[in-house]
Protein backbone atom coordinates (compact mmCIF):
# COMPACT_ATOMS: atom_id res chain seq x y z
CA UNK A 1 0.00 0.00 0.00
CA UNK A 2 1.65 3.56 -0.78
CA UNK A 3 1.37 6.40 1.28
CA UNK A 4 -2.19 8.80 2.28
CA UNK A 5 -2.70 11.35 1.42
CA UNK A 6 -4.65 14.57 3.70
CA UNK A 7 -5.83 18.10 2.22
CA UNK A 8 -7.68 20.32 4.43
CA UNK A 9 -5.62 23.50 4.32
CA UNK A 10 -8.19 25.28 1.29
CA UNK A 11 -6.14 28.77 0.13
CA UNK A 12 -9.79 29.84 -0.94
CA UNK A 13 -11.60 29.17 2.15
CA UNK A 14 -12.69 33.12 3.88
CA UNK A 15 -12.83 30.98 6.63
CA UNK A 16 -10.03 29.55 7.61
CA UNK A 17 -8.06 32.70 5.71
CA UNK A 18 -9.89 36.07 6.63
CA UNK A 19 -7.67 37.75 4.93
CA UNK A 20 -8.19 36.32 1.18
CA UNK A 21 -9.82 37.63 -0.96
CA UNK A 22 -11.88 36.08 -4.02
CA UNK A 23 -12.16 37.74 -7.17
CA UNK A 24 -14.96 36.13 -9.60
CA UNK A 25 -15.11 37.25 -13.43
CA UNK A 26 -19.03 36.91 -12.63
CA UNK A 27 -21.37 35.76 -9.91
CA UNK A 28 -25.24 35.36 -9.61
CA UNK A 29 -27.21 36.11 -7.00
CA UNK A 30 -28.03 33.09 -5.02
CA UNK A 31 -24.28 31.61 -6.03
CA UNK A 32 -21.66 33.69 -5.26
CA UNK A 33 -17.98 32.80 -5.37
CA UNK A 34 -17.22 32.15 -1.75
CA UNK A 35 -19.50 29.60 -1.79
CA UNK A 36 -17.14 27.77 -3.97
CA UNK A 37 -15.52 26.61 -0.56
CA UNK A 38 -17.72 27.17 2.70
CA UNK A 39 -17.65 23.32 3.20
CA UNK A 40 -21.08 22.74 1.87
CA UNK A 41 -21.48 19.11 -0.47
CA UNK A 42 -25.16 20.47 -1.47
CA UNK A 43 -25.11 20.68 -5.43
CA UNK A 44 -27.38 23.87 -4.68
CA UNK A 45 -24.53 25.42 -2.82
CA UNK A 46 -22.06 26.17 -6.11
CA UNK A 47 -20.51 29.19 -7.75
CA UNK A 48 -21.88 29.96 -11.04
CA UNK A 49 -22.86 33.31 -12.80
CA UNK A 50 -24.86 34.56 -15.47
CA UNK A 51 -23.53 34.66 -18.89
CA UNK A 52 -23.72 31.76 -21.14
CA UNK A 53 -21.20 30.59 -23.26
CA UNK A 54 -17.89 32.93 -22.24
CA UNK A 55 -14.67 31.93 -20.15
CA UNK A 56 -14.92 31.92 -16.22
CA UNK A 57 -12.41 32.96 -14.04
CA UNK A 58 -12.00 32.87 -10.10
CA UNK A 59 -8.87 34.54 -8.43
CA UNK A 60 -7.97 34.40 -4.81
CA UNK A 61 -5.84 36.82 -3.55
CA UNK A 62 -3.49 35.71 -0.93
CA UNK A 63 -2.18 37.39 2.51
CA UNK A 64 1.55 36.08 1.68
CA UNK A 65 2.82 33.76 -0.72
CA UNK A 66 1.77 30.29 0.21
CA UNK A 67 2.44 27.12 -1.22
CA UNK A 68 0.04 24.28 -2.82
CA UNK A 69 0.18 21.01 -4.72
CA UNK A 70 -3.84 19.34 -4.74
CA UNK A 71 -6.59 20.17 -6.49
CA UNK A 72 -10.02 19.20 -5.29
CA UNK A 73 -13.59 19.64 -6.93
CA UNK A 74 -16.69 18.45 -5.25
CA UNK A 75 -19.01 16.15 -6.77
CA UNK A 76 -21.73 18.10 -9.01
CA UNK A 77 -19.06 20.14 -10.86
CA UNK A 78 -19.70 21.13 -14.31
CA UNK A 79 -16.89 22.04 -15.63
CA UNK A 80 -14.91 20.05 -18.76
CA UNK A 81 -11.74 21.95 -18.93
CA UNK A 82 -9.78 23.89 -15.99
CA UNK A 83 -6.77 26.29 -16.12
CA UNK A 84 -4.70 26.52 -13.04
CA UNK A 85 -2.32 29.62 -13.04
CA UNK A 86 -0.37 31.29 -10.38
CA UNK A 87 1.18 34.98 -10.10
CA UNK A 88 3.05 36.83 -7.59
CA UNK A 89 2.06 40.36 -9.29
CA UNK A 90 -1.39 40.17 -9.43
CA UNK A 91 -1.43 38.59 -12.68
CA UNK A 92 0.78 42.28 -14.12
CA UNK A 93 2.83 39.67 -16.48
CA UNK A 94 1.91 36.29 -17.70
CA UNK A 95 0.90 33.84 -15.07
CA UNK A 96 2.74 30.89 -13.94
CA UNK A 97 0.35 28.40 -15.50
CA UNK A 98 0.05 24.93 -13.91
CA UNK A 99 -1.98 22.97 -15.85
CA UNK A 100 -4.66 23.65 -18.72
CA UNK A 101 -6.87 19.77 -19.07
CA UNK A 102 -9.74 18.16 -19.53
CA UNK A 103 -11.11 16.47 -16.50
CA UNK A 104 -11.92 13.38 -16.65
CA UNK A 105 -15.56 12.14 -16.98
CA UNK A 106 -15.99 8.76 -15.46
CA UNK A 107 -14.19 7.31 -12.60
CA UNK A 108 -11.63 4.62 -12.89
CA UNK A 109 -8.22 3.44 -10.48
CA UNK A 110 -5.69 5.79 -10.99
CA UNK A 111 -2.70 7.73 -9.06
CA UNK A 112 -3.09 11.34 -7.39
CA UNK A 113 -0.32 12.28 -9.78
CA UNK A 114 -2.09 11.26 -13.03
CA UNK A 115 -1.96 13.75 -15.87
CA UNK A 116 -5.26 14.19 -15.73
CA UNK A 117 -5.85 13.67 -12.27
CA UNK A 118 -8.50 11.40 -11.31
CA UNK A 119 -12.63 11.19 -10.94
CA UNK A 120 -13.63 9.61 -7.62
CA UNK A 121 -15.70 6.64 -7.17
CA UNK A 122 -18.62 9.53 -5.99
CA UNK A 123 -18.03 12.10 -8.50
CA UNK A 124 -15.48 14.34 -7.25
CA UNK A 125 -12.07 14.91 -9.16
CA UNK A 126 -8.45 14.85 -7.36
CA UNK A 127 -5.38 15.71 -9.00
CA UNK A 128 -1.81 16.46 -7.21
CA UNK A 129 0.73 18.59 -8.94
CA UNK A 130 3.97 19.70 -8.12
CA UNK A 131 4.66 22.45 -5.32
CA UNK A 132 3.58 25.91 -6.27
CA UNK A 133 4.31 29.05 -3.95
CA UNK A 134 2.75 32.69 -5.18
CA UNK A 135 0.42 35.00 -3.55
CA UNK A 136 -2.24 34.79 -6.12
CA UNK A 137 -3.52 32.06 -7.42
CA UNK A 138 -6.57 31.80 -10.11
CA UNK A 139 -8.87 29.12 -12.10
CA UNK A 140 -10.10 29.63 -15.68
CA UNK A 141 -12.78 27.75 -17.17
CA UNK A 142 -13.03 28.02 -20.97
CA UNK A 143 -16.48 29.28 -22.92
CA UNK A 144 -17.97 25.81 -22.84
CA UNK A 145 -20.47 26.58 -26.41
CA UNK A 146 -23.99 27.93 -26.65
CA UNK A 147 -25.80 27.63 -24.27
CA UNK A 148 -23.70 26.70 -21.80
CA UNK A 149 -21.62 27.78 -18.40
CA UNK A 150 -19.88 26.34 -15.84
CA UNK A 151 -20.57 25.53 -11.77
CA UNK A 152 -18.12 24.55 -9.28
CA UNK A 153 -19.98 23.45 -5.82
CA UNK A 154 -16.63 22.75 -4.23
CA UNK A 155 -13.24 23.69 -4.67
CA UNK A 156 -10.02 22.90 -2.22
CA UNK A 157 -6.28 24.32 -2.94
CA UNK A 158 -3.81 24.00 -0.59
CA UNK A 159 -0.70 22.17 1.04
CA UNK A 160 -1.28 18.42 1.36
CA UNK A 161 0.74 16.47 3.89
CA UNK A 162 1.60 12.83 3.25
CA UNK A 163 1.71 11.33 7.29
CA UNK A 164 3.01 8.34 5.92
CA UNK A 165 1.68 4.62 6.49
CA UNK A 166 -0.85 4.91 9.13
CA UNK A 167 -0.87 2.96 11.98
CA UNK A 168 -2.77 -0.76 11.63
CA UNK A 169 -5.88 -1.07 12.38
CA UNK A 170 -7.02 1.46 9.39
CA UNK A 171 -10.14 0.62 7.07
CA UNK A 172 -10.61 2.81 4.77
CA UNK A 173 -14.32 1.01 3.76
CA UNK A 174 -15.35 0.30 6.98
CA UNK A 175 -18.93 2.12 7.47
CA UNK A 176 -22.29 2.94 9.26
CA UNK A 177 -25.72 2.08 7.58
CA UNK A 178 -27.64 5.27 8.93
CA UNK A 179 -31.50 4.77 8.16
CA UNK A 180 -34.32 5.40 10.30
CA UNK A 181 -36.70 2.31 10.82
CA UNK A 182 -40.31 2.05 12.75
CA UNK A 183 -41.14 -1.51 13.89
CA UNK A 184 -44.61 -3.14 13.29
CA UNK A 185 -46.65 -4.95 14.90
CA UNK A 186 -46.07 -7.91 12.89
CA UNK A 187 -42.11 -7.60 13.70
CA UNK A 188 -41.47 -6.02 9.91
CA UNK A 189 -39.25 -3.05 9.61
CA UNK A 190 -40.54 -0.08 7.68
CA UNK A 191 -37.30 1.93 6.47
CA UNK A 192 -36.54 5.23 5.02
CA UNK A 193 -33.69 5.92 2.80
CA UNK A 194 -30.28 4.18 3.76
CA UNK A 195 -26.81 5.72 3.35
CA UNK A 196 -23.73 4.23 3.77
CA UNK A 197 -21.46 6.42 5.70
CA UNK A 198 -17.41 5.85 6.30
CA UNK A 199 -16.46 5.67 10.01
CA UNK A 200 -13.20 5.21 11.69
CA UNK A 201 -10.19 6.28 12.93
CA UNK A 202 -6.55 7.48 11.55
CA UNK A 203 -3.35 6.21 13.49
CA UNK A 204 -0.38 8.55 13.00
CA UNK A 205 2.99 8.11 14.03
CA UNK A 206 5.41 11.08 13.50
CA UNK A 207 9.00 10.30 12.62
CA UNK A 208 10.82 13.24 13.23
CA UNK A 209 10.07 17.39 14.93
CA UNK A 210 9.53 18.74 11.55
CA UNK A 211 6.87 15.98 10.74
CA UNK A 212 5.11 16.87 14.31
CA UNK A 213 5.06 20.89 13.48
CA UNK A 214 3.78 20.32 10.10
CA UNK A 215 1.41 17.33 11.27
CA UNK A 216 -0.02 19.47 14.22
CA UNK A 217 -1.02 22.65 11.63
CA UNK A 218 -3.18 20.30 9.25
CA UNK A 219 -4.77 18.28 12.60
CA UNK A 220 -5.47 22.19 13.71
CA UNK A 221 -7.61 22.32 11.09
CA UNK A 222 -9.20 19.53 11.52
CA UNK A 223 -10.15 20.03 15.60
CA UNK A 224 -12.02 23.16 14.38
CA UNK A 225 -14.01 20.89 12.50
CA UNK A 226 -13.23 21.25 9.23
CA UNK A 227 -13.64 19.38 5.92
CA UNK A 228 -10.84 16.89 5.21
CA UNK A 229 -9.98 15.34 2.05
CA UNK A 230 -8.86 11.88 3.22
CA UNK A 231 -6.55 9.87 -0.12
CA UNK A 232 -5.99 6.46 2.00
CA UNK A 233 -3.79 5.08 -1.24
CA UNK A 234 -2.11 7.97 -3.15
CA UNK A 235 -2.37 5.13 -6.11
CA UNK A 236 -5.83 4.50 -5.79
CA UNK A 237 -7.05 8.34 -5.52
CA UNK A 238 -10.72 7.16 -7.02
CA UNK A 239 -11.41 5.91 -3.20
CA UNK A 240 -10.79 9.42 -1.85
CA UNK A 241 -13.57 10.70 0.49
CA UNK A 242 -14.32 14.23 3.06
CA UNK A 243 -14.49 13.69 6.68
CA UNK A 244 -14.99 15.30 9.52
CA UNK A 245 -13.49 14.94 12.97
CA UNK A 246 -15.41 12.89 15.72
CA UNK A 247 -16.56 14.69 19.06
CA UNK A 248 -14.31 12.18 21.33
CA UNK A 249 -11.19 14.33 22.48
CA UNK A 250 -8.00 12.93 20.52
CA UNK A 251 -4.84 14.33 19.04
CA UNK A 252 -0.91 13.75 19.46
CA UNK A 253 0.87 12.81 22.39
CA UNK A 254 3.99 11.16 23.03
CA UNK A 255 3.91 7.44 25.11
CA UNK A 256 6.46 5.93 26.83
CA UNK A 257 6.85 3.30 24.30
CA UNK A 258 7.74 5.89 21.29
CA UNK A 259 9.78 8.95 21.21
CA UNK A 260 7.89 10.96 19.00
CA UNK A 261 4.14 12.21 18.68
CA UNK A 262 1.61 9.77 18.24
CA UNK A 263 -2.35 9.35 18.42
CA UNK A 264 -5.66 8.69 17.01
CA UNK A 265 -8.11 11.23 14.82
CA UNK A 266 -11.34 9.68 14.62
CA UNK A 267 -13.25 10.49 11.73
CA UNK A 268 -16.69 10.43 9.97
CA UNK A 269 -17.73 10.62 6.46
CA UNK A 270 -19.10 14.50 5.87
CA UNK A 271 -22.75 14.65 3.44
CA UNK A 272 -22.17 11.41 2.17
CA UNK A 273 -23.67 10.90 -1.42
CA UNK A 274 -26.95 9.26 -1.47
CA UNK A 275 -26.88 6.64 -3.27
Amino acid sequence: MSDPVLLIENHLSITQFGLHVLTPSEEATGTEAYRVADGRRSPLDRWTGVTLNVEYSLKWAMDRPRAADVIWCDRGYVCPRLILEYSDDNFATPAQAVFDITLPTASMPGSIDSAFGVRTEEGCWIKRFPVRTASYGRIRIPAMGAGLKPSIVGLMVGLSWTPGPLRRPFGPDRNALVVNETPTDSGWLGRGRAVKRREGSLGFMTTSECDYALGRYHIDHFDRGRPMVIVPNDEQAERSFVAVRQPPVHGLSREPSYYYEQGELPYVEWEPRRR
